[in-house]
């Protein structure tokens, strides 16, 4: 990820480029966030259900941002998972409501590489999936309300 996309400048705090960590909908477990400034690696993780459907369980590390950005990142998940439908990647979100509207680009448990998004709160996430699977790399872009 290179932290001048996002206007910020280097990563010095303890959650590198993000400022807050939130379990978002209801989780089994309180998620965690640790940041290696040396090997510029997040480790992440959360114990909700999914992010899908008409609400969202998971663990949201994030910084609120304005204006038009992209974001890029080179992502790998961590040992086996069991769950197919574990993701890791970006989000938009207008709030931390577990049914607030999103917008997300990520990779899946299973290798599913997709765009998801909800239009309205509680409405049903919709999907886009991408042809190929496993992607190493994810980038989302915002320009104005799009």
């Amino acid at each position: 990820m290179n932290p001048t996309n996002l206007g910020i400048g280097l990563p010095t705090g303890p959650l590198g480029l993000f400022t807050q960590q939130t379990d978002v909908g209801a989780v089994r477990h309180p998620g965690a966030c640790t940041y290696d400034a040396a090997s510029q690696t997040y480790t992440i993780s959360g114990a909700g259900a999914n992010i899908w459907n008409d609400h969202d369980d998971f663990h949201f590390v994030w910084k609120q941002l304005t204006g038009n950005f992209i974001v890029t990142m080179q992502a790998e998940f961590a040992g086996q998972g069991v769950n197919a439908h574990r993701k890791l990647g970006w989000m938009v979100r207008s709030s931390l409501a577990a049914d607030s509207p999103n917008v997300s680009t990520g990779i899946h448990g299973d290798g599913l590489t997709s765009l998801q998004f909800r239009r309205t709160p509680g409405a049903q996430t919709e999907e886009i999936r991408a042809p190929i699977t496993h992607a190493d790399v994810i980038q989302l872009e915002r320009r104005g309300d799009t």
